[in-house]
């Protein structure tokens, strides 16, 4: 649409909620003082430097390394969001320290944490610290639905996740399933059953489960 910095564009509504940008107001444009720069993609991941891909009929753009930092934060976020683990005071800024630290490497790690050490973290006093650890401990009580909606795999939400534990009740049924008893499941299509399985195949996510 070339839409470039600082141009005025026209929005309308999508759908019932959602604004979309239609096009740049080519008239303000002429006005404008400053030139502008078309927009270019980035090659490369500007947290790793790894190559960035994206598949063929899809919008986003992602990059490949399964050990970006970038990712990995994302990926706990979610974990300890509330529609997952719901982990209350495992917050963005706290994961950015546990990350650059070095302290975890994946969901896992995260029961692994100790309050005197997150103690030693910035913004972090003791009572912090044994609340956070009282929360991490009651998240072991979770629903599973919560902990596959938390584990991060693509197109697998809120919803997709309960579907999946009606018909699978535990984590060593679903992962013993195969692509066609996954998509048996009512609602859970093709598309939903490879990601889940390719996902429950990779090594280092066996691992961490």
């Amino acid at each position: 649409k070339d839409i470039r910095e600082g141009h005025m564009v026209l929005i309308e509504k999508g759908g019932d909620v959602i604004p979309k940008i239609i096009k740049p107001i080519i008239s303000h444009r002429k006005k404008m003082k400053q030139e502008t720069k078309r927009f270019v993609m980035p090659q490369l991941c500007p947290e790793c430097g790894t190559s960035l891909s994206r598949q063929t009929g899809e919008a986003v753009w992602r990059c490949r390394n399964v050990a970006c930092a970038a990712k990995l934060r994302r990926v706990l976020q979610h974990f300890a969001s509330r529609s997952a683990m719901n982990i209350e005071g495992l917050g963005e800024s706290l994961i950015d320290q546990l990350v650059e630290c070095g302290a975890i490497d994946n969901i896992a790690d995260i029961y692994s944490l100790k309050a005197p050490f997150l103690e030693t973290l910035e913004r972090m006093g003791k009572k912090s610290s044994v609340k956070l650890i009282e929360q991490i401990e009651q998240s072991k009580q979770n629903d599973f639905w919560r902990v596959l909606n938390g584990i991060g795999i693509r197109y697998v939400g809120e919803r997709s996740a309960q579907l999946l534990v009606k018909s699978f009740r535990s984590i060593d049924a679903l992962m013993a399933a195969s692509p066609e008893e996954l998509e048996a499941v009512p609602d859970i299509g093709p598309v939903v059953a490879s990601s889940l399985y390719t996902f429950l195949k990779d090594p280092n996510n066996v691992t961490v489960i």
